[in-house]
């Protein structure tokens, strides 16, 4: 299995694709896509996989040690896909938009950054009063 799996980002902002189903595809990815069945093909395209290479908006890599660690919620794994989105390092993305490309509430999205804290995946810095959040990811090993 590879270190990291990479998600369209023509998938992971397209809001029509259930949450559910963007996780399958994703773990469909992490096993590499020459290896994928004609079944999975099928899932992954029903789940609004783009085909005939019109990936043209990129991807966001997301460390297969988040991705498949049942200690973290679905939710936490889409916010921190969402961080990653922004950058690598250092991000600072206001909370409404980070809630608009993991595909959850603001309530929700804070819920989730306070869980990724916890497991020590991301801290961050409050500027000043209504200014967004400084972001750190930081890196994970291979569990």
């Amino acid at each position: 299995m590879k270190k990291f799996t990479d998600t369209p980002n023509s998938v992971i902002d397209d809001t029509s694709i259930s949450r559910g189903a963007k996780a399958i595809y994703t773990a469909l990815l992490s096993f590499g896509q020459d290896q994928v069945s004609p079944d999975q093909a099928r899932l992954a395209e029903m789940t609004g996989s783009p085909s005939g290479g019109k990936m043209n908006k990129g991807f966001t890599q997301t460390p297969n040690s988040v991705m498949f660690d049942p200690s973290i919620s679905r939710g936490a794994k889409a916010v921190y896909t969402a961080l990653l989105r922004f950058g690598q390092d250092q991000v600072s993305p206001d909370q409404t938009r980070l809630a608009e490309k993991a595909g959850y509430s603001k309530s929700t999205v804070k819920k989730c950054l306070n869980e990724l804290r916890e497991k020590k995946l991301i801290s961050w810095k409050r500027l000043e009063f209504n200014e967004t959040n400084v972001y750190t990811i930081h890196p994970v090993g291979e569990k």
